[in-house]
C-alpha cells in the first residue's frame, strides 16, 4: 500500500506541474487546442491522485502506520493547495 501511495503520489506532483506549465507558465510549446486539453486533463488527474494518495494514507492512518506516510499526505496537499492557488488565480 505504500508503495501504490508513493507511485501516485509522484503522479500527482507531475500531473500538478504539466497543469500549472499548461495554464500559466506555457513552458512546453503545445498549440491552443492541445493546451486546454492537456490542461484540463492533467488538472483532474492532479486532484485524483492527491485525493488518492489522502485516502489510503488516511486507512493506513486507522491501522497504526501513520508515520510512513506524512510525506506523502505533505505532498498530496501541497498540490492540492498549488491547484487551488491555479483555480484561483484563473478566476481572478
Amino acid at each position: 500500500m505504500l508503495t501504490v501511495a508513493r507511485a501516485l503520489s509522484a503522479l500527482a506532483v507531475v500531473s500538478t506541474v504539466v497543469a500549472i506549465d499548461a495554464w500559466r507558465v506555457h513552458l512546453l510549446p503545445w498549440g491552443f487546442e492541445v493546451t486546454g486539453y492537456v490542461a484540463a486533463l492533467s488538472f483532474f488527474f492532479a486532484v485524483l491522485f492527491a485525493v488518492a494518495v489522502l485516502v489510503i494514507a488516511a486507512v493506513a492512518a486507522r491501522s497504526g502506520r501513520r508515520a510512513q506516510f506524512m510525506p506523502l499526505r505533505l505532498m498530496s496537499s501541497l498540490c492540492l493547495l498549488s491547484l487551488l492557488a491555479l483555480v484561483i488565480d484563473f478566476f481572478l
